[in-house]
């Protein structure tokens, strides 16, 4: 009986090592993601079919202003609100340097682009109503 209950945990160490080893494989063989201003980049880059020029330009304003973003993000004294405000300052000088740059056509396909994004974006930060997991059902210990 001793010898196997021993047996049992040796093979369940086993099978939880080699489980781990090859959830470590997939993790490593996953390409890294884009950061979300750069899918941005690559998605305004095509919607408001911007030049050469005009996507050096685009590249330009992100570099200019990346850091702020990252900075106000990163910044745990600000509370949500002073976050929100301070990244919609920043925001709107990136919306007037883009709009500034775009031809009359690319104006409208700008606006366009902005309102649709509008629609697709969760209420606030945490996805609306708390992702859907409500007073019942997962997210956060002691649930």
């Amino acid at each position: 009986m001793r010898k196997t209950i021993i047996l049992f945990f040796m093979l369940a160490a086993v099978i939880s090592l080699s489980g781990q080893e090859i959830t470590e494989q997939k993790v490593a063989d996953k390409k890294p993601a884009k950061p979300g201003m750069e899918n941005m980049l690559d998605e305004l880059k095509t919607e408001l079919k911007l030049n050469e020029q005009q996507s050096a330009q685009l590249e330009i304003i992100k570099l200019k202003y990346e850091p702020a973003i990252t900075e106000i993000r990163e910044n745990t004294s600000l509370s949500r609100d002073k976050k929100r405000e301070q990244s919609k300052e920043v925001f709107d000088k990136i919306d007037k340097e883009i709009e500034e740059m775009l031809t009359a056509e690319q104006k409208g396909l700008w606006k366009e682009y902005k309102e649709k994004r509008m629609q697709n974006r969760p209420r606030d930060a945490r996805g609306g109503r708390g992702n859907g997991q409500g007073r019942r059902g997962g997210g956060g210990f002691g649930r």
